[in-house]
């Protein structure tokens, strides 16, 4: 069973042929396919996180068997190039766009890389700046971006390609941003990679061209409007039900030529429905410093670094969905407060455990468009009720040493952190300055030692 909104449960069968593995082994096999609908074509049952799939043999009744169903990734397959042409079984076609077809900016061919076929890309540089390839003819499936969660496009890099940018367009011509970044890491180099819609920041992201979050949660779309010659808010009239076309660029700016090996482009969900039922009731609420929510920051604590982690505890009103719950981050400026919005994802369906992440120099005081500073303090609301304490702001660290978050995190997570994170962040660098002082002493000492010993030499010859 699926559950295809708040009110309706939808309990379908499909019928799965088994056949024996031998003569007269007594044993059968089948398969069967799971996903966000029943299709009895594809033989594919729906079924969400934490349903219950039931198989039951059709000519002996008596026997049956129950499934609970786990997390799974479901993924739709653009292309993967297997048989060897830019036109092959998965509804797509790949085109460069015509009006610089002259210019030979693109060139698309499929050949085989690493015992994969790949689609090989070249791009000429020529001086123009927006030349396309993409793909066209999108259809069932993978047409359907109203609830999907991420473009990827496994690919492999032998030098830095530069952003690539991708627009998606629907059936009525409407064009919007789906993202444009670099994938490319200097310290990992050539090799593969995957671009994704979901989380790559680049100039389109930082322009405020698109909600960099996934597809089927975005809050507005902006697109190229060619009789206005400008980006304008496509959100309504961009339909995600029927997306059709997609059109990549590769380094508009360049000057240099790029070749890209694109060896899988697919959408990715999951088997869950993304729902927005306020719990019942709100138990506990906390801010914590480290991702892995050991680190509760104490009434009385202080905010110490830029990335901050909620958490709230409540009872779940819907059992079918996993729910995000909207809140709001304060930040008080004396008696001045000013409000930005945040979304608490449910851990799983009916958990009632939210959780989220924010970045404080990503908020803006309407006044000046500065972000929060030190001395401003920080709260969690949902509604107009403030549901935490007032954090005062002291530091705006960034912790970007995986091995020194995971040293900090692991000593500060015992009983909860009662010994306050933040003081480890204090007390490492001041051993350090202790370590390295004790050095230095140790060796100017050491250097007096060696000279006056030499000059004692000296006298004595």
């Amino acid at each position: 069973d699926i559950y295809s909104n708040d009110n309706n449960v939808q309990k379908k069968k499909i019928t799965v042929a088994l056949s024996e593995t031998g003569s007269n082994t007594g044993l059968y096999r089948g398969w069967f396919n799971i996903g966000m609908e029943t299709n009895t074509e594809k033989e594919t049952i729906g079924a969400s996180w934490h349903s219950i799939l039931k198989m039951q043999a059709a000519t002996y009744q008596k026997y049956s068997k129950k499934y609970e169903v786990g997390l799974i990734e479901l993924k739709n397959i653009l292309d993967d190039f297997n048989d060897g042409s830019i036109d092959d079984k998965y509804p797509v076609t790949w085109w460069i766009s015509s009006d610089k077809e002259n210019k030979a900016s693109y060139s698309l061919a499929v050949s085989n890389f690493q015992i994969r076929k790949v689609l090989e890309v070249r791009k000429k540089y020529t001086g123009d700046n927006y030349p396309y390839f993409g793909s066209w003819g999108m259809k069932g499936d993978v047409e359907n971006w109203s609830n999907k969660e991420d473009l990827v496009i496994s690919m492999y890099l032998n030098k830095d390609p530069g952003e690539i940018r991708i627009d998606i367009q629907d059936k009525n011509g409407v064009t919007a941003v789906l993202n444009g970044y670099n994938p490319w890491n200097d310290s990992k180099g050539a090799g593969w990679y995957d671009w994704k819609a979901s989380n790559g920041v680049g100039s389109d992201y930082k322009n405020g061209l698109l909600d960099l979050t996934f597809i089927k949660k975005r809050k507005f779309w902006m697109g190229w409007n060619a009789v206005e010659q400008k980006y304008i808010d496509v959100t309504s009239s961009l339909d995600l039900n029927h997306i059709q076309n997609m059109q990549i660029q590769i380094d508009g700016g360049g000057q240099e030529d790029k070749t890209l090996l694109i060896d899988e482009v697919t959408l990715l969900n999951h088997n869950y429905y993304i729902g927005y039922a306020f719990p019942k009731s709100i138990d506990k609420s906390n801010f914590y410093y480290d991702q892995g929510f050991n680190n509760i920051i104490p009434k009385n604590g202080k905010i110490i670094n830029k990335d901050n982690f909620v958490q709230i505890i409540g009872k779940d009103s819907d059992p079918r969905k996993r729910d995000l719950l909207k809140a709001a981050i304060n930040i008080w400026e004396n008696d001045y407060k000013y409000s930005n919005p945040i979304e608490l994802m449910e851990t799983d369906i009916n958990s009632g455990v939210y959780r989220a992440n924010f970045d404080l120099l990503n908020f803006e005081n309407p006044k000046d468009l500065k972000p929060p500073k030190i001395g401003n303090k920080v709260s969690l609301s949902v509604g107009k009720k403030n549901i935490t304490s007032k954090y005062l702001i002291s530091s705006l660290l960034s912790m970007d040493s995986p091995s020194l978050n995971k040293q900090i995190v692991n000593k500060g997570s015992k009983n909860n952190a009662r010994f306050p994170l933040g003081w480890y962040l204090v007390i490492i660098p001041i051993l350090i300055y202790i370590v390295y002082r004790a050095y230095l002493i140790r060796n100017n000492q050491t250097q007096r030692e060696v000279k006056k010993e030499t000059e004692v030499e000296k006298n004595k010859q």
